[in-house]
């Protein structure tokens, strides 16, 4: 057997990665469509995160300026851990890719509905249950201790705390929108939006830096991005695009629940453990050495986490692209992507 040259394998790639939609009917078609959209993902995702890093990095620069050491510290702490909260939809949002992508290589459209419904709900549900558990707790704990920070910045501690949990839990629900772009294999979709909300977050910062904002009004402002973005995103695709789709309370149902959270309990875990393991530096060093020591820590870590950042970037376009195919049983060409 004569293998094919590699000017002759280039040409092949090229041709499945062409502008415009392939015939979905057949096996090649389909194979060449997974490809395609999984390389616009990663395109659009790497503007994304570059526009990400330059919001961050960008704003810890405009704050500087305008906020004492402890207070610039205890806002990096806060705004970086968005990442250690993302285990608090308990593995819904992941779940929910999972069986969407399952669901659309059966072409089972009716679950799809379901699915989207169901979690919906249950992640909306969640957040208020979250949020009513903070309102409980909030009084009962000294934010100026755990934080290990004095003077003006310990009066802003709690309100912080507090914008930081809002800003996530309003995220929670209004989220599921990215999730549904993905597992239909519309990355780039959800990473646009991603985009958008980076932009909203450096101009907020702006804004509230100018106007001389303290550190709750200043975490709010970086934290706002998402949610905006997410509402706007649900709006155009919910109402817009797929009306079909559209979370309805009469469409949740038992047995699409069921399976979400089966397929998200060990995210949930996975998350659980990464949040633990790599997110919670720095609160142990703001409690031990002071807030004003965070982002010794905190901007070199980030600059580390590039690397990772790159992987996650090429293989998560795949994940969903994976789940159809496999529920289609055409496990060659899981096999042979995955080599």
């Amino acid at each position: 057997m004569t293998l094919p040259s590699p000017g002759a394998r280039l040409r092949g790639w090229v041709a499945r990665l062409r502008p415009g939609a392939h015939d979905l009917a057949t096996e090649d078609g389909r194979s060449s469509e997974r490809y395609r959209r999984a390389a616009l993902t990663v395109v659009v995702s790497a503007g994304a995160k570059v526009l990400a890093i330059v919001t961050l990095f960008g704003s810890i620069r405009i704050i500087s300026n305008t906020t004492s050491a402890e207070e610039l510290g205890l806002w990096l702490l806060l705004v970086t851990a968005v990442t250690l909260v993302g285990f608090a939809d308990f593995g819904i949002g992941n779940g929910l890719l999972n069986a969407i992508a399952d669901a659309r290589g059966r072409d089972d459209d009716e679950f799809t509905k379901e699915a989207i419904s169901s979690a919906f709900f249950a992640l909306l549900g969640l957040a208020l249950l979250l949020g009513g558990a903070f309102a409980l707790v909030y009084p009962h704990v000294e934010w100026a201790t755990l934080y290990n920070v004095t003077g003006p910045t310990a009066d802003q501690a709690g309100p912080a705390t507090a914008a930081f949990v809002a800003c996530i839990l309003a995220a929670l629900p209004l989220g599921i929108s990215q999730r549904v772009h993905h597992a239909h294999q519309r990355g780039w979709v959800a990473n646009g939006w991603q985009g958008l909300a980076s932009a909203i977050s450096l101009a907020a910062v702006i804004v509230a830096s100018k106007e001389g904002a303290g550190t709750p009004v200043l975490v709010a402002a970086m934290l706002s991005g998402p949610p905006v973005a997410y509402f706007s995103d649900s709006c155009v695709l919910f109402f817009r695009n797929r009306p079909d789709l559209r979370p309805r309370l009469r469409l949740a149902s038992t047995r699409a629940a069921r399976r979400v959270l089966s397929h998200g309990f060990l995210f949930f875990i996975i998350a659980t453990v990464g949040a633990v393991s790599y997110e919670l530096d720095s609160l142990v060093i703001s409690h031990y050495l002071g807030a004003d020591q965070v982002q010794v820590y905190a901007v070199p870590f980030r600059l580390f986490m590039l690397a990772p950042s790159v992987v996650t970037l090429l293989l998560t376009p795949l994940w969903p692209a994976y789940g159809e195919a496999a529920s289609r049983r055409d496990l060659a060409w899981v096999n042979s992507t995955l080599r």
